[in-house]
């Protein structure tokens, strides 16, 4: 059985690794290839001390893919909401509810 300690601290160096990837990521980097390797390696070098389960390993790994995905689909209308949010800024006199238009849902 693990112990608390090693499951807080394999969860913390996630977080972690997630939050550098992040950050690499809205920095640009070197493309999103390269984070998503160094982040992958991160997990796998968290996951390694924590002898996780295959199961586990499955989860983790597919959190992973949903949270590059999400990443990717906001790198794609990036521009478009940016453009958008400008025209709205420059405007004028802004519509009423133009500017809920651009809210994201949560």
């Amino acid at each position: 059985m693990l112990s608390r300690r090693t499951i807080l601290g394999s969860v913390a160096v996630l977080g972690v690794a997630l939050a550098t990837g992040v950050a690499a990521y809205a920095h640009g980097g070197r493309g999103p290839g390269m984070m998503k390797r160094m982040v992958s390696a991160m997990i796998d070098e968290a996951l390694e001390p924590a002898q996780v389960t295959p199961e586990q390993r499955t989860k983790i790994y597919a959190v992973r893919d949903r949270v590059f995905a999400a990443m990717e689909a906001q790198r794609q209308t990036r521009g478009q909401h940016m453009q958008q949010a400008l025209a709205l800024f420059e405007a004028d006199t802004p519509r009423p509810g133009t500017a809920r238009g651009l809210r994201r849902p949560a």
